[in-house]
């Protein structure tokens, strides 16, 4: 079996470099600045009940307000040629699973109404599949059928509190031809998850054909480890709140849409895709004030569209957007945890992330 490279969102090239280099970094110079703790990383942890990250915390709440959204599902499709062992295959990516806990994990309110990890045993991942062998008698159409399949599957959006964030789905175009369809929930992934889940999975798959045990490194740490040890450690504290109430107080104005594009009558999660090419010139220019300030070129373009929304203004002294997600986030974990704790327990303060 040979795979075809899986078709995620396409990057600028050497992008996936450079975030590597830039995270690097971070990594150092985080570990520079914190201090050595006499316990082990996670030592302590109820894999039952582990608080949230920050980030994870903030997307379980988009997914908690929008039940119906999947604006974090991220997916990439891969074809594969040649003969394939579907349990094998299946067996692959369980074994993954089973190493890896922030695959297996869902997040259910806790006791006084705050969402934790809760980490499940069975590290099963069940492969759906689907035969369009004799649904087409051109090869062209079964691939654009299981494409436009892949595409409906990911739009599906997850129940964090019952689905693990990996949903897999293959479909048949041939006896030695299939598209995989492999779903994650963000609050599981990054974009640099892709390489090693694929590079496990193929080990896992090999090895599964064989009947041998797969050769892995052992894992140092789980994600839940350090949403634990983030916990534990206090961050993201009240000190930025009065700076961003101050600085929001009264609230912005909406950006408005551009004249050319109004706004539906109902928000969407809808988008396309624009190709722009950068003169070489622009290109260097956003290289060199990435890398002064420790930041991607994306980060830098970010940053620019930004301001542009934040033209029209300017005359506010205010910056739309939303710049007010860790002040946002840190509130409402207060208010969700006040709402289900008991009259007597009220006046004792929030626990931050």
């Amino acid at each position: 079996m040979t795979a075809d490279t899986p078709e995620p969102l396409p990057r600028a090239e050497g992008g996936e470099a450079a975030r590597r280099r830039l995270l690097r970094t971070l990594l150092a110079q985080h570990d520079a600045s914190t201090p050595v703790r006499n316990k082990a990383v996670g030592d302590g942890r109820d894999p039952d009940a582990t608080p949230l990250s920050s980030a994870q915390y903030r997307m379980w709440f988009h997914q908690h307000a929008r039940p119906d959204s999947a604006a974090y599902n991220l997916a990439v499709a891969a074809e594969l040629t040649g003969p394939l062992d579907t349990a094998s295959l299946e067996a692959a990516f369980s074994t993954v699973a089973g190493r890896h806990e922030i695959l297996r994990t869902v997040y259910r309110a806790g006791p006084d109404g705050t969402p934790v990890q809760q980490v499940l045993a069975d590290s099963e991942v069940p492969l759906a599949v689907d035969d369009l062998t004799d649904r087409a008698a051109d090869a062209e159409a079964r691939v654009r059928a299981a494409r436009a399949a892949a595409a409906a599957d990911a739009a599906r959006p997850f129940d964090p509190a019952v689905d693990t964030p990996l949903r897999l789905h293959l479909y048949r175009l041939a006896p030695d031809h299939h598209l995989l369809a492999v779903v994650l929930h963000h609050v599981a992934c990054d974009d640099l998850s892709w390489r090693p889940l694929f590079t496990e999975v193929s080990a896992a798959y090999r090895a599964a054909a064989d009947g041998s045990t797969p050769s892995l490194a052992p894992l140092p740490f789980q994600y839940g480890d350090h949403a634990y040890e983030e916990d534990r450690a206090g961050t993201e504290p009240d000190e930025g709140l009065d700076y961003w109430r101050d600085r929001l107080t009264p609230p912005p104005a909406p950006a408005a849409p551009l004249a050319d594009l109004p706004r539906p009558p109902v928000p969407g999660e809808a988008g396309a895709r624009a190709t722009r090419p950068l003169a070489a010139g622009v290109h260097d220019r956003l290289t060199e004030l990435g890398r002064a300030e420790s930041a991607t070129a994306y980060m830098a373009l970010l940053t620019g569209y930004v301001t542009l929304l934040h033209r029209p203004y300017r005359h506010h002294g205010r910056h739309p957007g939303d710049q007010s997600r860790r002040a946002r986030t840190a509130r409402s974990r207060r208010q969700l945890r006040q709402q289900h704790r008991p009259a007597d327990r009220r006046r004792r303060p929030a626990r931050l992330p």
